[in-house]
């Protein structure tokens, strides 16, 4: 691997070793291919970059150089920020370019006369240590000409100012606060070197009242390396170090800011004076003062940046400047999208902020200099400035310089850096790493680097250094570059790049420069705001805004300077490259150039980041033919308002999770390849939007799980035979899961007219296209978002004729879609590529090519016997008149082998033979290997084509070398070759992905090389740092800070992952980026809908070109050109209106008024009105004149019309008009608790009252209902219901409590409903008449008048007890949904006292509240509130209603009495009797059993360190980071158990299970809650539903008795719970109950006699012998086989036992038979068993079709294929599942699904319920359920020695503890053998040494087996006959525990 290296001797050694490097003879690269890159430039925008600067003009530049100078800014030359004094004592005036100070003293590199300091004094703390006080140096360096030098051994303490010629520190220069007496202080010299194996130089100024300048004086002086006007440090390797010497050092740290940069959460508009931002400016430390730049946000180039002076900073985000900017179209934009797609198990959903950049360019510590100037060119290295003449360069520019330079360390933080950079002079830049080779301690960080003339920040030789969180403002050039080609593992992340100049302005031309070294990095060639010449370092949440270029990877080269020729830079393996956004450049946002293409090279640490074995490494494959690609993610990139985006020609580089947003290419890709790993997708889980498609040659690209918005256009093969680009031009676009939300007409696919008639294949994945094809005409039809017509899943070139003689084809336009999609042609079934790759054919002599087709279902065999159907000619085609191989040839669609076409191939009307040299491609590879392998059926003149024509998509593709050919393969590769070779393995790409879903690259992570602890959720090990270090989002030194878990996002996605790590400080505005329909801070609310926008428009007239259904157009624009206002003419009374079409509600209605120069007050005398049916007013509201916008409120109102009505003559103009059910005021209501104050209302028109920010910046509503106090947010606190006396005692009885007893007791005969007041003809009555309809129009809800106090209440009567449990409150929906919002649900007794009380959260709008009480007896129900209006639309009250009994009364404490007892029972099985006390335990408190002081958690494996006691520690915090989530590793069934203890009786009413909430809620889908009993039966269950990703779950139980909970995954996943709460009570254990006995509840608990006075429920139990096993899914036996009656699109039997219960037929997992009479499918369980089947559960499909099923028969069989137990799924119904109880439980071998009509069949999946017992000797460890001591990673979890599978393994983790492994057998069996594997690979003598224990249910041992030494490869121990459940293998040494298969043998 590339990042490893072999560590120095010590870490200090390899600090201090400088690095030597020989260049090679002729070490100049040679010089770019200008012209190629200028012409391209040209065509692609014409001649829109004229004004910016060429590399040939220098001229210009010289001249506009003033101008330039004027546009930018230093701090040295503001008055008002630097000191009185600065410039007077260091500038330099007058001067020149000769090597002399202003006084004649000679002070050229060493030549110059050196004073060394001398001590004055010995420092105070150390009085070893001599110092030299800051007036002692000035006075002995006080002559003009000498360059004054600290010695080593002395310290120079920088208490005052210092004005020097020149200084150079080989012993120690200290500036500190302590140091430092005044505000301001400074040192200016000419150049300031800190030289030698022990010189330092220490600056940190952390005092907000100090400011330090270092001033580079242009005196003439030159440093013998840094030259002139140089800061920094040199490290020579002439030097003889000491062995503690580590290098010059330099380290300067300004004030810290929590953050330097932060986006607008806002808009900010010209002429304001605020603006707000997403975080806070107090907290990021900001100040009044400071200096601010805001990134323009224009498109191309086009914008320009403002700088603004702070005057006033808020905590709520605001800031405050003293001048606005002009010109309204400059407006900064702030736009988030939430992701489209989500992303892959276990990562974080990004959003996209297209926001501008606000950075902070004020610093306390100021690198600053005289002003630049130019200085001539030399033909040498020139006297001091070191500018050579070249072919455009005459002049340099001269500027202030920093670098370190071949050894030591330089970290400048927390600086600014400016007037810098020296343009045309080698080395010479803002902030610079110079060749320092391997650097980790090196940094620069928090810097402002503005005003620069050459580049800003380089790394140049240097590896694993940090770049972090800087602002580069103005500079011109690149703003961060890597330089030679050679670096590795850099960590350049979330700095911030702003070009402030439009790229069209005459003068300022943006950021360009000419006269430099690299052209391409620094002209309209290429220059951007990130410039590498490698992608092997990371790219991390860095952000650029109007530069030429975002990031350009300059890798076609072969590297520069002293990496010529020393590296494959188009082939190094990637960095991380993640989270970075670029925006508003001219050309590309992010753009790889060249032939990038990354492979497993030997660039390493070792060799300074050369390539040694260019020779193997570098090229494509090996030796052998193998694919050396190496797969990169780019993840999570962000690029809008742009031209391009994308790559020249690149390979094996994913898109994943890719924003790409109103560019004119959203993607711009040339060439490409398939991935090495066979099969990842090109594009996945990406957004695109308003923009072109720009797609490339060759390969079959993949795009999936993405989504196209708005407008796009997909453009097959783009570039194909432009020039020397592409191939055959026939590509195949494969779309997976792509939503397709193109709502603009016009084009949608672009097939360009290239190749043999026109290229590129568009076609739905195998799957997808499953979907449509096996489904109705209707079904097909209500599919949504899709690519093509309803039937259709492919389309190809029209020029291909042939396939509409098919019958399975359509010309486009014969649909009326020509325009859609190019005139080609549609086809209903998959089309593949077809390729021949000829050789040596010329165009004007090529034959074309003779397709014959044959329609017939006999394959090939029907060409011997009879004439083609079809015969097309195909035309040659070649790639600029290529004449060789490669890019030659013919292609052509072909359907696949089951669409029963075959094919034959020959040259020319004769038929001629193609030759056997030349290649034949069909389809791809990945095909096969991430869905099914495919076939065409074909025959070749003059060649053999294997299988007898069945041609396989896996065959041989040696051919294919990187992104072109191997010769060599010419002739022996590719189909229908004589010699047949093997053909391409089949990969596992779901396995291949990891954790990740298959065609997704994982990320670069190497767990080996850090603690095992590293990856986590937080964490990952590094390859290059090789540490541990923070995932994006995550911060501190643990990593434990999560930045965004104080967003508690709900329908939304947390906008701080991206944002930096450098500090914990959260986001205070936008923290979270809400999902479309919803809003708030915490995205909780949905957003109301604007009724006017589906409605019809009119007016009484229109005139001036402005019709009415402008102003609901969604357009709020108010000036007259932005054409999207309404004029009508001028007349009598004119109107304008909206018809809603039906009565609808209507609260709230905003009319917009034009607002430009002229007509804002046309609203005179207008009023809005409210129309009904017959278009009589209901009611109306004067619209105030002069407004720029009216909001008018309504209560009560409903409508269909709303009418804009002036009542006078004149002309009406409207801009807009929205309409609201939802009143969105607030009624008078005070925010209470609030730390700042609330000035408006919430957005749905609740009262605000939760505060806006706590003392750390989190937002209060973060935490739902929260209040602030004492700067900190507080959940309130719910009143405990509680139970009061009541005047009439009630009788308990046992049955009521069950829960399928309770009813709805507001729907009671005795039930009578009434309220405070009535209006509308909303009566009381409508709540409780069992409707729950929320329409106010369907006269079910009920409507108070506004009024204090309005309350709603429920008599249940006075005939009976009624005991509550829960209590349910239908909100209304039409509108009005916070009425309920803050109300009190009561219960009140007889007298009416509230006796338990619950509250409806203020601020929300459920369509439904559900109150569960302890059950409490109580005779009224009542919903109240303060005050307004309620509006319900219905109540209901679950609980038991009881004849009234006089001997309980309720103040008696319920208790369960000491028994559970076993009582006798008519019935011959024994029941289970539980004495219970009259009151039974229902009104006994029900407490959280999980809680209790002897349970205990285990569960199935861990990883991450998510122990099992997390889901049991009370704490519900669903976030990893809260430590309170538990995880098992990644394996087949994992679960989680709770051990309630077997002391006691606990009898269980309910379950709720929290979920993990910051990633990964859907781990929990699919999963069964269960209970079990002591000896571990299932005795209740209920399952999680399948695709839901729930906060909590809540289970109900009728009252069961068990000890063990557990929650049990069924299909392959990690778990991952945050809490697990087990509701019910315990009582103390009878000694009268049987253990051997294990109660399960029967259909319905009965009351049978007693020996006690107090009534006994008991319970019906099975008997014991059935009880012995525990129940499993035995269809998922290792013996089990599925059949089925047919098979149909690839649905094989085997789908329905697969363990998978996704019922869409995307995921692969349905089986489908064909259309027949009685199809079936069927499970053999086995002949080695006996099966006992219990229950049998059927998952149906779900996308479509679930009709099928019904009407089935579901059967159990005896071996004689007799049905011996049978039941039914209903006619007419399409459930998700049927589950099917058989009791008694029955002994079967065969389950069948058997349907009874005519039709095809789908199922999901199959469980079938019971236990397997051996007829003689078998596996009993086959399904069971595996621990082990630890695990190294998930992918080698214990159940892995169980999966049947020799080469997979466990892995435990090594050298801590003597290692383990275990296997649970569910009950006690008799054990013959054990079966061990050992790993195969490698390692095997780690299993060594080992013993066998066999333990009983205590998990005693019972017996033992020790085995010394080692095996291979397999080994059997006999034990004998060994009663045991538990198989345990431990080592007796410490090492790691690794085994490949474990088999229990016995009976």
């Amino acid at each position: 691997m590339a990042s490893r290296r072999s560590p120095p001797a010590t870490a200090a050694a390899a600090r201090r070793r400088p690095h030597r490097r020989s260049a090679p003879a002729n070490n100049v690269p040679p010089p770019r291919r200008l012209g190629l890159g200028l012409l391209l430039l040209l065509a692609l925008l014409g001649k829109r970059p004229a004004a910016a600067y060429q590399s040939w003009e220098e001229t210009r530049y010289l001249s506009n150089f003033p101008a330039l100078e004027a546009a930018s800014y230093s701090a040295a030359n503001d008055p008002s920020v630097a000191p009185p004094g600065l410039l007077a004592a260091c500038r330099v005036a007058n001067a020149t370019s000769a090597a002399t100070n202003v006084n004649g003293g000679s002070l050229d590199g060493r030549a110059a006369a050196e004073v060394a300091l001398v001590a004055d004094g010995f420092d105070g703390e150390n009085p070893n240590v001599a110092v030299v006080s800051a007036a002692s140096a000035q006075l002995q360096c006080g002559a003009p000409d000498i360059v004054c030098v600290v010695p080593r051994g002395l310290r120079l303490v920088m208490d005052g100012n210092v004005v020097l010629p020149a200084l150079v520190v080989r012993g120690e220069l200290y500036w500190r606060d302590a140091d430092q007496s005044a505000a301001e202080q400074w040192l200016c010299a000419g150049y300031v070197a800190v030289e030698g194996p022990a010189g330092k130089f220490v600056m940190n100024l952390q005092s907000d009242s100090k400011r330090g300048w270092i001033y580079l004086r242009d005196n003439g002086a030159v440093h013998h390396h840094g030259r002139s006007r140089f800061f920094g440090g040199v490290g020579d390797a002439s030097n003889v170090w000491d062995v503690n010497d580590v290098g010059p050092t330099v380290e300067v740290t300004g004030r810290k800011m929590q953050r330097t940069w932060s986006l607008l959460a806002e808009e900010f508009k010209a002429g304001h004076l605020s603006m707000k931002l997403m975080h806070s400016p107090v907290r990021m430390g900001w100040r009044v003062g400071d200096r601010l730049g805001v990134a323009p946000t224009q498109k191309t180039s086009d914008g320009t940046g403002h700088t603004f002076v702070i005057t006033q900073v808020d905590d709520d985000g605001t800031v405050h400047v003293a001048a606005g900017f002009a010109g309204a179209q400059h407006n900064r934009k702030a736009t988030f999208l939430p992701p489209a797609q989500a992303l892959d198990e276990g990562e974080t959903r990004s959003a996209a902020l297209l926001a501008a950049e606000v950075v902070n360019l004020s610093r306390n510590i100021v690198i600053t200099g005289d002003d630049l100037r130019h200085v001539p060119c030399s033909n040498g290295i020139g006297a001091g400035s070191g500018c050579r003449c070249e072919q455009h360069r005459s002049k340099c520019t001269l500027g202030l310089h920093t670098a370190q330079m071949h050894a030591g360390t330089m970290k400048i933080r927390n600086a600014r850096v400016e007037k810098c950079g020296q343009r045309g002079i080698n080395g010479k830049y803002c902030l610079h790493f110079h060749r320092l080779g391997d650097c980790p301690d090196c940094e620069f960080s928090g810097n402002a680097v503005e005003h620069g003339h050459q580049r800003g920040i380089i790394v140049h030789g240097t590896h694993r250094s940090t770049v972090e969180n800087n602002a580069l403002w103005d500079v011109r050039g690149a703003g961060v570059y890597v330089e030679d080609g050679n670096e590795m593992h850099n960590q350049i992340k979330y700095n911030v790049v702003v070009c402030p100049h439009p790229l069209i302005h005459s003068v300022l031309v943006g950021c360009t420069v000419p006269g430099t070294n690299n052209a391409e990095s620094d002209t309209p060639l290429n220059q951007a705001g990130i410039y590498a010449e490698t992608a092997a370092n990371d790219f991390v949440g860095n952000r650029a805004s109007n530069s030429f270029n975002g990031l350009l990877l300059q890798a076609s080269g072969s590297g520069r300077g002293a990496a010529y020729g020393r590296v494959c830079t188009s082939h190094l393996a990637f960095g991380i490259w993640e989270g970075n956004t670029f925006h508003g450049h001219s050309r590309f946002g992010l753009y790889s150039l060249g032939g990038s293409a990354p492979r497993d090279t030997d660039q390493s640490l070792d060799n300074d980041g050369f390539n040694v074995d260019q020779a193997n490494t570098c090229k494509a494959t090996t030796n052998e033919g193998v694919d050396r690609g190496s797969p990169v993610a780019i993840l999570n990139n962000v690029d809008y308002d742009t031209i391009f985006v994308g790559h020249y020609n690149a390979g094996d580089m994913q898109h994943r999770g890719h924003v790409s947003h109103n560019n004119n290419n959203l993607i711009y890709w040339k060439e490409t390849k398939n991935f090495a790993d066979g099969c990842s997708a090109h594009i996945t889980e990406s957004y695109y939007a308003h923009g072109n498609m720009a797609l490339p040659d060759q390969s079959t690209v993949i795009i999936e799980r993405t989504t196209f918005e708005a407008y796009v256009v997909l453009e097959a093969n783009h570039h194909c035979n432009v020039g020397v680009t592409g191939m055959l031009c026939m590509p195949s676009y494969i779309f997976h899961d792509v939503k397709w939300n193109v709502w603009k007409g016009g084009a949608w696919i672009w097939l360009q007219r290239g190749g043999s008639g026109g290229g590129g294949i568009f076609s739905l994945s195998p799957p997808n296209a499953e979907r449509v094809m096996s489904a109705t005409p209707e079904e097909q039809a209500s599919f949504q978002h899709q690519l093509f017509p309803p039937g259709f899943v492919s389309l190809a070139s029209g020029h291909y004729t042939y396939l509409e003689s098919t019958g399975k084809c359509t010309k486009s336009n014969n649909l009326g879609l020509g325009g859609r999609y190019t005139d080609g042609i549609l086809c209903r079934e998959p089309l593949r590529a077809l390729k021949v790759w000829s050789s040596n054919l010329q165009s004007s002599t090529a034959p074309s090519l003779k397709v014959e087709v044959w329609l017939d279902a006999s394959g090939v065999a029907a060409q011997s016997v009879r004439s083609p159907d079809i015969t097309q000619m195909v035309n040659f085609h070649q790639i600029a008149g290529n004449q060789g191989r490669g890019k030659q040839g013919y292609s052509l669609p072909v359907f696949l082998a089951s669409s029963n076409v075959s094919y034959r191939l020959s040259l020319g009307d004769q038929g001629n033979n193609i030759p056997g040299d030349w290649i034949l491609e069909f389809s791809d590879t990945v095909m096969g290997n991430r869905w099914q392998e495919e076939f065409l059926l074909l025959q070749v003149a003059g060649r053999f084509c294997e299988n007898d024509g069945v041609i396989s998509s896996q065959h041989s593709r040696k051919f294919i070398y990187g992104l072109g050919f191997d010769g060599a393969a010419w002739g022996n590769s590719g189909a229908c070759v004589d010699s047949a070779p093997p053909k391409m393995p089949l990969i596992d790409c779901a396995n291949a992905a990891g954790s990740l879903k298959a065609g997704s690259v994982p990320s670069a992570e190497c767990p080996g090389l850090c603690s095992p602890g590293c990856n986590s959720a937080n964490t990952f090990c590094h390859c290059g740092l090789e540490a541990c270090v923070c995932k994006p989002g995550f911060a501190g030194a643990d990593c434990s800070i999560d930045l965004c878990a104080k967003a508690r996002c709900d329908h939304g996605t947390c906008a701080a992952r991206y944002l930096g790590d450098a500090s914990s400080l959260p986001v205070a505005n936008k923290a979270c980026i809400c999902d479309a329909g919803w809003h708030g801070e915490l995205c909780d609310k949905q957003t109301p809908v604007n009724l006017a926008r589906s409605g019809a428009a009119s007016q009484s007239s229109t005139c001036w070109n402005g019709p009415a259904g402008r102003a609901i157009d969604g357009n709020t624009n108010q000036a007259w050109g932005g054409n999207s206002i309404t004029h009508t003419c001028q007349e009598d009374s004119p109107w304008w209106k909206v018809s809603l079409g039906a009565m609808r509600a209507i609260g709230h209605v905003v009319v917009w008024n034009r607002w430009d120069d002229c007509c804002r007050n046309r609203f005179g005398n207008t009023e809005l009105q409210v129309l009904d049916d017959n278009g009589d007013v209901v009611a109306s509201e004067p619209i105030v004149n002069g407004l720029s916008t009216n909001h008018i409120y309504f209560e009560g109102v409903v409508g269909r019309a709303v009418r804009v009505q002036k009542t006078v003559y004149g002309d009406l103009n409207v801009a807009e008009v929205q309409v609201y059910s939802e009143a969105r005021g607030c009624n008078g209501c005070a925010a209470t608790g609030e730390c700042q104050a609330v000035p408006i209302c919430n957005y749905d028109g609740s009262c605000p009252v939760e505060s806006t920010n706590s003392e750390d910046g989190t937002p209060c509503n973060s935490k739902p209902m929260g209040t602030c106090q004492n700067g900190q947010c507080v959940e309130p606190v719910t009143p405990s219901p509680s139970l009061e006396p009541s005047a009439a005692p009630i009788t308990l009885t046992p049955t009521m409590y069950l829960l399928s007893d309770r009813t709805n007791l507001a729907r009671g005969s005795s039930a009578t409903a009434s309220q405070s007041s009535t209006c509308y003809g909303g009566n009381a009555g409508r709540a409780k008449d069992g409707n729950t309809n929320g329409n106010y129009y369907g006269n079910s809800v009920s409507h108070t008048c506004g009024e204090a106090n309005p309350f709603w209440k429920v008599d249940l009567g006075e005939t009976h007890d009624f005991v509550i449990s829960r209590i349910s409150v239908w909100n209304r929906d039409d509108c009005c949904m916070t009425t309920l919002s803050g109300a009190s649900v009561e219960v009140l007794d007889n007298n009416g006292d509230v006796v338990a009380s619950q509250l409806i959260p203020a601020g929300t709008q459920n369509r439904v509240y559900h109150f569960d009480f302890e059950p409490v007896a109580g005779r009224f129900v009542r919903v109240k509130k303060p005050n307004g209006v309620f509006t319900i639309a219905e109540v209901e009250v679950l609980g038991w209603s009881l004849t009234k009994s006089p001997t309980l009364h309720p103040t008696e404490s319920p208790t369960l009495s000491q028994a559970p007892s076993l009582e006798p029972s008519t019935s011959d099985a024994p029941t289970l009797a539980l004495s219970m006390a009259p009151s039974l335990a229902p009104t006994r408190p029900l407490v959280n059993l999980a809680r209790g002081s002897s349970a205990t958690a285990s569960q199935s494996s861990t990883c991450w360190n998510g122990g099992a006691g997390r889901a049991k520690d009370g704490n519900r915090n669903g976030n990893w980071g809260g430590d309170s989530v538990q995880h098992t590793c990644n394996e087949e069934a994992p679960w989680w158990m709770l051990d309630l203890d077997d002391d006691y009786d606990h009898i269980i009413s309910k379950i709720s299970v929290y979920n993990r909430q910051d990633c990964c809620a859907d781990r929990l889908s699919d999963s069964d809650v269960e209970i079990l009993d002591s000896l571990g039966n299932v005795v209740a269950s209920q399952m999680i539903p399948t695709g839901s990703q729930n906060r909590v779950y809540h289970f109900d139980f009728e009252p069961v008795q068990g000890r063990f909970v557990r929650i049990k995954q069924t299909r392959p996943s990690a778990l991952n719970i945050a809490e697990v709460e087990v509701m019910g009570w315990s009582s103390t254990k009878s000694p009268t109950l049987r253990p051997t006995l294990s109660p399960t509840l029967s259909q319905s608990p009965s009351l049978e006699p007693s020996t006690s006075d107090s009534p006994t429920l008991a319970l019906s139990m099975a008997p014991s012998s059935a009880q012995t096993q525990p129940l499993a899914n035995i269809a998922r036996g290792s013996s089990a086989t599925a059949s089925q009656s047919s098979t149909c699109h690839g649905g094989n039997a085997g789908r329905a036992k697969d363990g998978n219960r996704n019922g869409d037929w995307g995921s692969q997992s349905v089986q489908h038979t064909c259309n027949e009479a009685e199809p079936f499918w069927m499970v053999d369980l086995g002949d080695d068993y006996d099966h006992v089947i219990s229950r049998i559960s059927v998952y149906n499909r779900q996308d479509c079709c679930a009709d099928r099923l019904s009407g089935s028969d579901v059967e159990v069989l005896d071996s004689d294929s007799n049905v011996i137990a049978s039941q039914m799924i209903p006619t007419g119904t399409a459930n998700r599942v049927y589950h099917f109880d058989f009791e008694p439980r029955v002994e079967g071998r065969f389950v069948r699904i058997k349907q009874t009509r005519p039709s095809a069949l789908n199922i999901a999946e199959v469980e079938v319920m019971g236990w397997s017992s051996c007829k003689s000797s078998c596996n009993l460890s086959a399904g069971k359920v595996a621990t082990q001591s630890s695990t190294y990673n998930s992918a080698h979890g214990p159940y892995k020695a169980l999966d049947g599978n020799d080469n997979s393994i466990t892995h435990t983790g090594c050298n801590v503890r003597k290692e383990w492994w275990q296997v649970d057998l569910g009950a006690t069996y008799t054990i013959e053998k054990v079966h061990i594997g050992n790993r195969l690979d490698c390692c095997w003598d780690r299993l060594a040494d080992f013993d066998i224990w066999f333990l009983d249910e205590d998990q005693n041992v019972v017996d033992s087996v020790f085995h010394l030494g080692t095996f291979y490869p397999s080994k059997d121990f006999s034990v004998g006959l060994v009663n045991a459940r538990y198989v345990k293998i431990q080592l007796r040494d410490n090492d790691c525990l690794q085994l490949g298969t474990v088999e229990v043998w016995g009976y």
